[in-house]
């Protein structure tokens, strides 16, 4: 689908970047929706996080500021991917 607009932005699904030799040590792969618990000063779930796996990429997850917001993320904040 394709939208044309003059001005605007987009809010990225939440994502992991994962090289793929961390797809495999986790056992996910490249498209695979995930649940992410941070545990973070306000310690909660991320649903629906997309899994993007690429020899490119080191392993980070993307969230937004709000979502960063709503777990008190801080440099070195720790998460697991649950199934």
């Amino acid at each position: 689908k394709e939208v044309n607009v003059n001005e605007g932005l987009i809010v990225a699904k939440r994502h992991i970047h994962m090289a793929p030799q961390d797809a495999e040590k986790f056992g996910v792969h490249d498209n695979e929706e995930v649940n992410v618990k941070v545990f973070g000063n306000r310690p909660l779930v991320f649903e629906g996080v997309v899994v993007r796996v690429n020899a490119n990429y080191k392993t980070y997850m993307h969230i937004d500021y709000d979502e960063a917001n709503a777990c008190g993320f801080q440099k070195g904040t720790f998460a697991k991917i649950v199934k």
